[in-house]
């Protein structure tokens, strides 16, 4: 990955057991406004990324909560990628 691109797929370090499946690997599309119309400029929690990241992998967010403290903090920074790349709007 090259600096400013996106995290689109992560492979977690301790696959998430979910019901009947076993999530290894999450994969993120790009997120839109109504993703993130709900989260915060300053002060996000991890619980904020965690909802952002469930909403751009399609997976139910208590899914997220069995993930390892790795993994959490890789998936805080996937989605986190989310909000970072693209170019600036508003510039001259």
């Amino acid at each position: 990955m090259s600096d400013g691109e996106p995290i689109t797929e992560l492979t977690l370090s301790h696959p998430i057991e979910f019901g009947n499946e076993t999530i290894s690997t999450l994969t993120f599309r790009p997120a839109t406004g109504a993703d993130l119309e709900d989260f915060p400029i300053n002060g996000a929690t991890i619980k904020d990324y965690m909802r952002i990241a469930a909403r751009l992998t399609e997976r139910p967010i208590t899914a997220f909560r069995k993930a390892s403290g790795p993994d959490t903090f890789a998936i805080a920074a996937a989605v986190e990628s989310q909000l970072a790349s693209g170019p600036p709007t508003g510039g001259t």
